[in-house]
């Protein structure tokens, strides 16, 4: 009997990802994929740390094309993050430019994440919860599973609101604004 139990499990365990990658294409089919050659927005960001009582905020605007990402913080101190080519440059507010080191896939994952890329989401995330507004989503690969507990995606056909929860308690809120 359990010799066909095992077999049965043998057949079936393969198949699983491809029901929680459907599971995922689904959910994530509530939002438009814009497929113009640039999107462009603002946002508002809120970032929740265990230790203060009040988030630090920042606000800019962010551009996405097929070859860069560009989120650049207007106040309250001027910042641009570039992400071309596979290199990350941070311009501080004095226009001084440096190469960043690692944080690369991290931006291409907020572009993905933005733009609502799912194969690229597919790579990183299993889906976690699915409410009325709100695309709940579990990393399941290295670093990005040690740092985040769970992203959110929000939105009626575009993502309106990121949430990131960090494992340590910390938080981030992302509100976007597509122009």
């Amino acid at each position: 009997m359990n010799k066909w139990l095992i077999l049965a499990l043998l057949f079936v365990l393969p198949v699983a990802p491809l029901w929680a990658d459907e599971a995922l294409n689904q959910a994530l089919a509530r939002f438009v994929v814009n497929d113009t050659e640039q999107q462009t927005g603002d946002y508002q960001q809120e970032k929740y740390f265990k230790s203060l009582s009040q988030p630090m905020r920042s606000q800019g605007t962010f551009r996405v094309s097929r070859d860069e990402f560009v989120w650049q913080q207007l106040s309250p101190i001027s910042n641009t993050l570039t992400l071309s080519q596979g290199t990350l440059i941070n311009t501080d507010y004095r226009n001084k430019q440096q190469v960043i080191q690692g944080a690369d896939a991290f931006l291409n994952l907020l572009s993905a994440l933005l733009t609502v890329q799912s194969q690229q989401i597919a790579e990183f995330f299993t889906l976690s919860d699915v409410t009325e507004h709100c695309v709940k989503l579990t990393p399941h690969q290295g670093a990005l599973s040690e740092v985040f507990a769970l992203v959110t995606l929000c939105g009626q056909t575009q993502v309106e609101k990121l949430l990131l929860d960090e494992h340590n308690g910390n938080r981030t809120d992302i509100r976007l604004q597509f122009k």
